[in-house]
């Protein structure tokens, strides 16, 4: 009977309690589908946003351990402030003293750095790699007394080298080396209430006064305490003796000693130039070459008073004819002091045919094959004319004929304006000099070899004294 017997079998309710399964989808909601995908698409982007975290943080940790390791540099570009505009590399700081400031300029940024600010400043050197300054201060104690300090300009540490004593140090330069300090000093009498003459010592950069040690004495100067004496009473209470350059090499210094100048002009510095050990520079190879004849055929030593050191042990010297002869020769010698150029000579080059004086300023090698010479000519002394060129190895060139050619500055003197005092080559670009503007106007300038640019750095009432 199918049917009729399933209704009528009894009913079991506790299997009917234990096989029920409520609708899993009855009394809920439905959320809209643009929601659900609003969900998935921020829980991706949260999860993305975990795992690169995680992953830069890895990858920073293992560049960081590398470059610790392996010194990896990322190279950047330069900012606008450190790009340079006509400066080659090399020297382009200036130190100099205007007043009682010791200043040092940055061409390449133009940045000026007070160094010092005393009354007491008399003197200052650079040294080659720019990281040292020595210079010299007036000390108590007695008249003429003065100290020599090292500043270091990396780290701002400053070491007095000279001790209060009877001694008066000064004039201080640094060996391209950095290993010695050379100085003049002078000793002081009481009893006399006078200073000696002067010597040349060093000492070494630590200030270890056991290191002290003396290297060239002045000379003794006859007549000197006479009435007929040609000497104002400050020349006879000056220093006898001084510095002016170190050879790159450390080796061989450059100094001068006075004595007495032609027909009763005083005393006049003339110049010497020395190993550290004592020798003579100049060789008697160098002497036996360095001659000159003149129309009456006699033989004359040219006399150097200048000279330029290349790199390679080089060099150029700048030298006059003895007194009375007037005249001028730049020559170029090897290393061994064999001469190799001759680069201006008045005799062989027929200056007098122009009545004109030349003299070199400075000279600096551009490249292998190419030097930058700067010197200053004149036929009349207060139109004296600084000039520059590019000379080739091997090249003559007539310094003396001053036709069409250009000149970068000119002296006045008749009018007390544009006297320039000193020309030095800061590199192969750029020149730098003094310049006096009127009677109480002094001004540091530079000067762009390629633009022909003169620039004013500086400006002051009283003179200015510069290293390079």
């Amino acid at each position: 009977m199918g049917p009729q017997n399933q209704i009528d079998q009894p009913h079991n309710h506790q299997e009917e309690k234990q096989n029920f399964q409520p609708n899993k989808f009855e009394n809920k909601v439905f959320l809209p589908t643009w929601v659900i995908i609003l969900i998935i698409t921020v829980t991706v982007v949260i999860f993305g946003l975990i795992s690169y975290i995680i992953y830069h943080d890895f990858i920073s940790k293992s560049v960081e351990s590398i470059t610790t390791k392996e010194e990896i540099t990322v190279p950047t570009l330069p900012s606008e402030e450190t790009i340079e505009k006509n400066i080659p590399l090399g020297k382009r700081t200036i130190l100099y003293q205007a007043r009682n400031e010791l200043i040092l300029f940055n061409l390449s940024t133009k940045n000026k750095s007070k160094i010092l600010n005393s009354n007491n400043l008399i003197d200052f050197d650079l040294s080659e790699d720019e990281k040292f300054i020595v210079y010299s201060l007036k000390e108590p104690g007695f008249e003429g007394n003065s100290d020599i300090y090292l500043k270091n300009l990396e780290t701002d540490d400053i070491i007095r080298l000279t001790q209060r004593n009877n001694i008066a140090s000064f004039n201080p330069k640094i060996l391209p080396n950095n290993s010695k300090i050379l100085y003049v000093r002078r000793e002081y009498n009481s009893s006399t209430n006078k200073l000696s003459d002067g010597e040349i010592w060093f000492i070494d950069s630590d200030g270890d006064i056991e290191s002290s040690k003396k290297l060239f004495s002045s000379l003794k100067i006859e007549g000197l305490e006479t009435e007929e004496c040609c000497a104002s009473e400050e020349e006879k209470r000056s220093a006898k003796i001084g510095i002016y350059d170190i050879s790159p090499d450390s080796k061989t210094l450059v100094y001068w000693k006075k004595n007495w100048g032609a027909e009763c002009s005083g005393l006049w510095q003339y110049p010497y130039f020395s190993n550290l050990n004592g020798s003579d520079f100049f060789t008697e190879k160098f002497n036996q070459q360095n001659i000159f004849i003149l129309e009456e055929q006699k033989e004359f030593n040219w006399e150097p008073h200048k000279i330029f050191w290349l790199d390679d042990g080089s060099f150029i010297v700048g030298q006059s004819g003895p007194i009375p002869i007037a005249g001028e020769a730049i020559y170029y010698y090897d290393k061994n002091q064999n001469k190799k150029w001759e680069i201006f000579d008045s005799f062989k080059q027929n200056a007098r045919e122009y009545d004109t004086q030349v003299s070199i300023n400075d000279i600096l090698k551009k490249d292998q094959n190419s030097f930058v010479i700067v010197y200053n000519a004149y036929k009349r002394l207060e139109d004296t004319k600084y000039f520059v060129e590019i000379i080739k190895f091997g090249e003559k060139i007539d310094l003396a004929n001053l036709n069409s050619k250009k000149y970068f500055v000119i002296e006045n003197l008749n009018t007390q304006n544009d006297n320039i005092f000193e020309v030095k080559l800061l590199n192969e670009n750029i020149l730098i000099y003094e310049k006096q503007l009127d009677k109480n106007r002094f001004g540091l300038y530079s000067y762009d070899i390629i633009t022909e640019v003169e620039e004013k750095i500086d400006e002051f009432s009283s003179r200015i004294k510069f290293d390079l």
